[in-house]
Parts: structure tokens; C-alpha cells; sequence
């Protein structure tokens, strides 16, 4: 992930993930990318939405960051 390492992913101008990642997220999602083994591939997901693979890793690596942190500030503000 080394060429990704200079991406602002904490400073996007969103917090949530945009329609588009989340079209992506629940399409791979209900095709089990997440799973393991995968049901989907990175490829297959790519050429669904008619991009690299290259721009569809970065796009999902984006949108998993959005997701995680939502996530994890929500756990955060729960009381203990």
C-alpha cells in the first residue's frame, strides 16, 4: 500500500463515503468481498463499475477508511 501512503483519507471533504462508494461498497459487500474466502474479486468489481483496478483499490481503500472511522468514533462516544 506504499503508493497510497501520501492520501489524505482522514482529510477528505466528507466524512461518509459519497453515493458512489457506497453503490460500491454495497454491491461488493452483497457479493462477498469482505468474506474468505471472496466471493468477488477487485477485478470483477473494477469492471462492474468501469474503472482500473488501480483507481477501484484507492476508491474502496477511501471509502473502507470513511466507513471505519464512522464506525469507530460512534463506539467511541457511547457511554461505558
Amino acid at each position: 500500500m506504499g503508493r497510497f501512503k501520501d492520501k489524505p483519507w482522514g482529510g477528505v471533504a466528507t466524512i461518509e463515503p459519497t453515493e458512489r462508494q457506497w453503490e460500491i461498497i454495497r454491491w461488493a459487500f452483497h457479493r462477498g468481498y469482505w468474506n474468505h474466502p471472496r466471493g468477488v474479486t477487485l477485478t470483477a468489481i473494477a469492471e462492474r463499475f468501469g474503472v482500473s483496478k488501480p483507481a477501484m483499490q484507492e476508491s474502496l481503500i477511501g471509502a473502507e477508511y470513511k466507513v471505519m472511522k464512522l464506525y469507530v468514533e460512534k463506539r467511541e462516544s457511547l457511554p461505558k
